[in-house]
């Protein structure tokens, strides 16, 4: 009980709370005490399973989890896209979930990759690949995630078989060994390119070293 009455008093709004439910998927823990004790009605995860009863599964399997579902607000004025952290307590079968607004969390990812891409942007131009070589960064649709120092006429500079970065994400190969940096056989029309790729998996991205055998 004085577990229970601790989370209970912890701090709950539409953007975070606090969330504790047993075996039965019974609320023992939510922010409107006047559900304690009712069985947690389940909506459905963005993979399309039960949202909670997937996670107590996954728990149970794996100690914890992360999950990102749609859930009505705690007013029921509206539906709020909510991203949980799940963690089970395993003496008393309870699953404790930690859920929070998706916004507020992509707002903070996205800003972490805004600043990690700014980091790399200044570390990818300050390489040196001989005269002419670049480094470039693409998604894995072959979009420009950090464009080369000199964009496409850098590119073109490298070889006549390239009339722009984007020619060169169509000569990676589809099937990148994960963290290794591999040599990517040119068309025979690229003249004297050489060329590199890695594979970056955790955001699909594509490092591409693109330098002239003359450098």
């Amino acid at each position: 009980n004085a577990a229970l009455d601790w989370l209970v008093s912890q701090p709950r709004s539409e953007t975070r709370y606090i969330l504790v439910y047993d075996s039965q998927m019974r609320m023992l823990v939510h922010p409107d005490i006047a559900r304690l004790g009712q069985t947690l009605l389940d909506g459905v995860d963005m993979k399309g399973r039960p949202t909670f009863a997937a996670a107590r599964t996954d728990v149970l399997t794996y100690g914890n989890t992360f999950s990102t579902f749609e859930r009505p607000s705690l007013d029921e004025t509206s539906t709020r896209l909510k991203f949980g952290f799940f963690r089970g307590f395993a003496p008393w079968d309870w699953t404790v979930a930690i859920i929070a607004d998706a916004e507020d969390v992509q707002r903070a990812a996205d800003a972490q990759i805004d600043q990690m891409i700014r980091d790399l942007t200044t570390s990818v131009h300050a390489l040196r690949l001989g005269d002419r070589g670049r480094a470039m960064i693409f998604d894995g649709a072959g979009h420009m995630v950090i464009a080369p120092q000199g964009g496409d006429a850098a590119c073109a500079a490298v070889t006549t078989g390239a009339g722009g970065c984007g020619d060169l994400f169509h000569m990676l190969p589809g099937d990148l060994p994960r963290q290794r940096t591999t040599g990517v056989t040119p068309p025979d029309d690229a003249g004297d390119l050489v060329l590199y790729a890695y594979l970056f998996r955790p955001l699909d991205w594509r490092v591409a070293l693109v330098l002239s055998r003359d450098d």
